[in-house]
């Protein structure tokens, strides 16, 4: 989808300002119940890729909103180099701002990574959290290395190898793809992340485990780009009552593979973790003054 497409949805562009970055997004009323989502995408990529899933999310939240990362999409690039660290950093100013009311955070790749940053340090202004094959779990230097290795490669020249492991099964129309991965890979702000990028970038077994909110972790089948390692230190360390989930027929990015179903998962997630607040809100009313 394009910006046209998502103007044509009632989304709106917009830009907010963050320390020394200034970021592009798309934000409009939904037709729904549910509260906010702020969807967020991953490295190298922008709001305009999760367009299938964040026009379906709108016909069920009261509110959808959707970031370019700094450098990323529409946002400019910052005056200075970026680092995870500092992304962390400046999106929690711009998440900040954006979220009213607490919001479900859905956050794919290095999204994922942002949103559970931000779910650790505001935790008042998160009402749920869905994480899709997040960055940010603890792995070996070497892992990371890997992982690491595969954007280089990608922005010296070779997408196609990247763009094979981002779907359960490449598409007829994997070479546009990776054309387009290719110009992305070439943004500056993608080449300052991969190499600031350090193994103890990631959270802590006592980050994860203190969050509380209702929290949902799908992890493909068919996950290409992160070790297997990081999804076991996930599993080790959120807490008990988050979900996880190993769906079949999706890679690193569900949202190219089945949008349609990731969109219904996300939305009866949140619809149960609503009404389960709701009842517990009943089952023990507040004290009368």
């Amino acid at each position: 989808m394009t910006a046209r497409g998502f103007e044509k949805r009632g989304l709106s562009r917009r830009r907010l300002r963050a320390s020394d970055v200034e970021v592009s997004l798309f934000d409009g009323e939904g037709l729904g119940a549910l509260p906010q989502f702020v969807v967020q995408h991953g490295l190298g990529s922008s709001a305009t890729a999760l367009a299938p899933v964040i026009h379906r999310l709108l016909s069920h939240a009261s509110r959808v909103s959707a970031v370019d990362l700094p450098g990323h999409g529409d946002s400019p690039d910052a005056s200075s180099p970026v680092a995870p660290e500092s992304i962390f950093d400046a999106m929690t100013e711009v998440y900040d701002r954006l979220i009213d009311r607490p919001a479900v955070l859905v956050g794919n790749s290095l999204g994922g990574a942002v949103a559970l940053h931000y779910a650790i340090h505001r935790p008042e202004k998160v009402a749920a959290l869905v994480l899709v094959s997040p960055a940010g779990a603890r792995v070996s230097e070497a892992e990371l290395a890997t992982v690491l290795s595969r954007f280089e490669a990608a922005m010296s020249g070779d997408a196609m190898a990247l763009a094979q492991r981002l779907y359960h099964a490449p598409p007829w129309y994997l070479p546009l793809v990776a054309r387009d991965i290719q110009l992305m890979m070439m943004r500056k702000a993608v080449g300052e992340i991969v190499r600031a990028a350090r193994a103890d970038d990631s959270f802590s077994p006592e980050e994860l485990g203190a969050l509380k909110m209702p929290m949902l972790l799908l992890w493909g089948r068919s996950e290409q780009l992160l070790p297997p390692s990081a999804l076991e230190y996930l599993r080790a360390h959120l807490p008990r009552h988050a979900l996880i989930e190993e769906p079949y027929g999706l890679g690193h990015c569900p949202h190219f593979d089945d949008p349609g179903w990731v969109s219904r998962r996300i939305v009866k997630f949140a619809r149960d973790a609503f009404a389960a607040r709701l009842a517990r809100h009943v089952d023990h009313p507040a004290r009368p003054r």
